[in-house]
């Protein structure tokens, strides 16, 4: 008789052990759900309590952020609108651009009139005054009836300039640690 190799018999022991496995798998051994058994309703942990909201903000408190905006590069408030940006040309009737959508190859510009009639109009599409939306860029859009071109800019909303006279807040542009 002849004696297996040591490597051979841990090979035929693997083998073997595998084919066990295999056989006790598909005989459907861990397939059933075990759950566990339901909770007393009494047992249930206490809720927490309760804690209250953020306190509200004055709104004054935002001053400083109000006279030294973060985005702006000079730290300075934007400066107000000039006049002749803020009405529409007078041949269009009180028409004013109140928003603009442009992704991809669709522009959709939406406009207000002097009586509150919302409208929306695509590229070289025309409103009911008669003017035709020529081009439709996401800061203006431009407007044309017969040999009439007007622009009409998209009114960017800033923070207000002229906000009430608060006490001083310390000066934090010597800071070094920032």
């Amino acid at each position: 008789m002849t004696r297996l190799s040591p490597s051979l018999r841990w090979l035929s022991a693997a083998v073997l052990g595998l084919l066990g496995l295999l056989l006790t798998l598909l005989n459907g051994v861990g397939t059933k759900v075990q759950w566990l058994p339901a909770l007393d309703p009494s047992a249930a942990p206490v809720k927490a309590a309760v804690t209250a909201g953020p306190m509200p903000v004055a709104l004054s408190a935002y001053e400083y952020t109000w006279k030294k905006p973060l985005f702006n590069a000079h730290r300075q408030p934007d400066p107000p609108p000039s006049p002749a940006t803020d009405k529409a040309p007078s041949s269009l009737n009180g028409l004013s651009l109140t928003g603009v959508i442009a992704s991809g190859a669709l522009r959709k510009a939406f406009f207000k009139t002097s009586d509150g009639q919302q409208l929306a109009a695509l590229e070289q599409q025309q409103l009911p005054n008669g003017w035709r939306v020529e081009r439709i860029e996401p800061t203006h859009v431009t407007l044309t009836q017969g040999a009439n071109t007007q622009t009409l800019k998209l009114l960017l909303l800033k923070v207000p300039q002229n906000t009430p006279s608060l006490p001083s807040l310390p000066d934090t542009s010597k800071d070094s640690d920032l």
